[in-house]
């Protein structure tokens, strides 16, 4: 009998293999005929070009009809925004938030998404406004400026990519935006069902978080290394590795799993082995 695979293991997995191919399209992305703007909904599992635009979208996202015209209208409108992104719904509950503008917590080397889990309906949302961080799960980036500032930082591979790209558009100057009245749904698993994957598959749930905290953990540190200076990048490598320092004398004793997840995780950080490093090879297994 075969080892149990939870729906979200099979997300991980397939998200990993959209990642692995994107380092072979990426300059094939990067030169492609857009003048104006380059769009991309999630990830590059699927690209498209029709006129001054690049499209990208895949199978988690579910977009309303004019989500790209609002956009290119707010990046039209404001010169310096290097990036624009939506709001993004729950696609399971069509009137939760799961992005609705995000801020940048320099002192903790992390993001967070505003309004996340709150029930706010499209009508409610008005006025475009700069942001400090703008989620990968939507993205429209101005062409004219990835010479500039470039792509997502590949060596980070999932997780906290987003976070640094956005850290280095503002560190050029230049603007992110949140865009209200762009509407997309993502296709998250609520808590009713995740509580009950857990008690279906529970050693396939482990291995998922398990694999979601390598990235984590590595990444993190190279976020703090890669994107923030002076005074704050100290005070958040100080806090980050105080937490995680307490959390693995812990998981030591109670979690052998994580770990070692965990650990593996700031091995590689300090190895300088980053991209897909030990990924699902050692931690779906």
């Amino acid at each position: 009998m075969g080892r149990e695979t939870a729906p979200g293991i099979s997300r991980s997995r397939n998200r990993f293999n959209r990642r692995k191919s994107r380092l072979h399209r990426r300059n094939q992305f990067r030169h492609s005929p857009c003048s104006a703007i380059a769009v991309r909904v999630h990830s590059h599992s699927e690209q498209r070009h029709a006129g001054n635009a690049g499209f990208s979208e895949s199978s988690d996202t579910l977009v309303t009809p004019d989500f790209l015209n609002h956009l290119v209208a707010a990046i039209e409108q404001h010169p310096n925004a290097a990036a624009a992104c939506g709001t993004i719904y729950c696609e399971h509950e069509r009137k939760q938030i799961w992005y609705a503008g995000g801020r940048l917590l320099q002192w903790r080397g992390m993001a967070i998404h505003e309004k996340k889990g709150l029930f706010i309906e499209p009508t409610a949302l008005n006025g475009v406004r700069k942001v400090s961080f703008i989620t990968g799960c939507l993205i429209l980036l101005r062409a004219s400026v990835l010479d500039q500032i470039g792509l997502e930082d590949e060596r980070f591979f999932m997780y906290l990519d987003d976070i640094e790209l956005s850290a280095r558009i503002r560190a050029k100057g230049r603007d992110l935006l949140y865009v209200p009245h762009s509407i997309i749904y993502h296709k998250v698993i609520d808590k009713e069902n995740e509580n009950y994957f857990k008690r279906i598959y529970p050693a396939a749930i482990e291995r998922q978080h398990a694999f979601k905290l390598y990235y984590s953990a590595r990444n993190r540190f190279l976020l703090i290394k890669t994107a923030l200076r002076g005074p704050q990048k100290l005070v958040a490598g100080v806090y980050f590795l105080s937490i995680i320092s307490i959390k693995l004398l812990v998981w030591r004793l109670i979690n052998p799993r994580f770990f070692k997840a965990a650990w593996f995780g700031l091995q590689d950080f300090r190895a300088g082995r980053f991209y897909e490093g030990r990924g699902l090879s050692e931690f779906t297994r």
